[in-house]
């Protein structure tokens, strides 16, 4: 189990709400205001599974990752305090056909906050097709 994931659920057991207050505030871009931060958790709470991290911690993707035989795309921000851009490096170590990008400033919520550098990349890799 990955150490980050394997805090996050101890962090939970002791106390759930600020668990998750933490997730977001450490996942959110330090372009939101605090009450978008604020709002983003109040969503998460109505959304939320208690088993969610407990299923990412027994989740290994990585055999199924490297069979497969089609092109990738694997896009991360730099500043991905979840997971680090050595995760997205290892991930795409795993594929066949992998295309990896990282963005140099950009954390966790990369689609969110830089919608137009991912949709210039997708449009890009799919261009190759």
């Amino acid at each position: 189990m990955d150490r980050m994931v394997a805090r996050r659920i101890a962090r939970r057991a002791r106390n759930p709400m600020a668990a998750l207050m933490g997730f977001h505030r450490l996942v959110a871009s330090n372009s939101l205001a605090p009450a978008e931060v604020d709002a983003r958790w109040r969503q998460s709470l109505r959304l939320a599974s208690p088993t969610g991290l407990d299923e990412l911690a027994a989740l290994d993707l990585r055999a199924a990752a490297s069979r497969l035989r089609v092109p990738v795309l694997v896009l991360h921000g730099a500043r991905d305090r979840v997971f680090p851009p050595a995760v997205a490096r290892a991930t795409a170590s795993l594929l066949q056909r992998p295309t990896l990008h990282i963005h140099e400033w950009a954390g966790h919520d990369l689609p969110l906050m830089e919608t137009g550098w991912c949709a210039r990349h997708i449009q890009a890799w799919i261009s190759t097709w």
